[in-house]
Formats: structure tokens, sequence, C-alpha cells
């Protein structure tokens, strides 16, 4: 089966019928990791505007395709899953199109480009720790829905979970401009007395 999703379905919940379901979340994961870069490239370019609408339609298209597929088609958690890989996919296509003109695989050539890389691993890896633990927080809990009351309650969860992210978009709108503007100062002498003030309001 695909990268192994109905023996992960008998181990992880002690039923294989929800490979199925396993099979979608491994499937849209790419295109939620699409998205994710694009819309950093995004907020380093200072384009708010195309940052702010792409993210209100990804829960546009996201939300219209689960409200369909869970509460008229009756797919359960299923389709919730659905119309999340064709909205991060359609998304997907957008924002590359968007950025298309600023990203160029030519740049990747040539041995003076390793050293950057090196320095962005040292920046990125101690984060993929902290992205992983918050993927897996942000999720679990429609893994015990699905133990405990099904698929179909899962996928109304998930419905609401998305709705409810569009009460993040004034955070998400902090950190597009805090994100570039922090790594501007980083060597500047009073950098951690701003960083300092700026994570005590924003907490």
């Amino acid at each position: 089966s695909f990268c192994g999703c109905w023996w992960f379905s008998w181990g992880s919940t002690g039923r294989p019928k929800y490979g199925t379901v396993f099979r979608l979340g491994v499937a849209v994961l790419p295109f939620t990791l699409f998205v994710l870069t694009e819309n950093n490239i995004l907020g380093l370019l200072c384009k708010a505007r195309i940052y702010a609408m792409l993210d209100l339609g990804l829960i546009v298209v996201v939300v219209a395709g689960m409200v369909y597929l869970v509460g008229v088609a009756h797919w359960g958690l299923e389709g919730a899953l659905w119309g999340a890989l064709v909205g991060n996919a359609v998304l997907t296509v957008f924002a590359t199109l968007v950025i298309k003109a600023t990203v160029s695989l030519s740049l990747l050539k040539g041995n003076d480009v390793w050293p950057m890389v090196r320095r962005m691993l040292q920046l990125g890896l101690p984060l993929v720790p902290a992205g992983i633990a918050l993927w897996v927080t942000n999720f679990s809990n429609t893994y015990f829905l699905l133990q405990l009351v099904g698929a179909g309650a899962a996928g109304v969860f998930r419905i609401g979970a998305q709705l409810a992210s569009v009460l993040s978009l004034g955070i998400w709108a902090f950190q597009l401009a805090w994100a570039p503007y922090s790594l501007s100062i980083a060597r500047e002498p009073d950098a951690p007395r701003t960083y300092s003030r700026i994570a005590t309001l924003f907490t």
C-alpha cells in the first residue's frame, strides 16, 4: 500500500480501514509544505497584500470543499482531507505563478551556493523539531477524535478548526512583518532589547 498507510493505520488505531485517511494525510503534506514555503518567500519579499489574499483564498477553498464533502456528501474525515488536498494544491499553483519571477533554480548552480546553503541550514535546522512538534500538536486532536467518536465527527471538527484559522490572520500578518525585520536588525547592538520587548508584547 501507499507509504505503508494500511499497516500504519492498523498499528496506530488497531483498524486498517483508516488506511485511506492516512494516505490522504500523506498526500496533503507536500502541498502544505509548498504553500508554507511560498508564504515565507512572500513574507521576505514584503508582499503583504498578496500573502493575505492567498491565505484567505486557501481558507475559502478548503472550507468550501470540506463543507460540501463532509456536510453534503457525508465523506467524514476523508472529505475534510480531500478538501485540504484540493485547496492546498490549487494555492500551490497560484503561489508558484506569483513567485516564479523571483525564484530561479539557476541560482543553485555553482560552488558559491554551498556556503549560503550551510548558513541557511544553520539557521533553519534548529527550528525543525519545533515545527514537527507544532504539527503533531495541531493534528493530534483529530487522531483522538477518530479513535473516540469516529471519522464523521472528526471531519466536522476539521471544518471548525479551519474556520477558526480566520482568527489567526492577524497573527500571520504580524509574523509576515516581523520575520524579515528581526533578521535585518540581528547584528545591531540593541537587537536583544528589541527582541525582548516584541516577545513580551506578542505574548
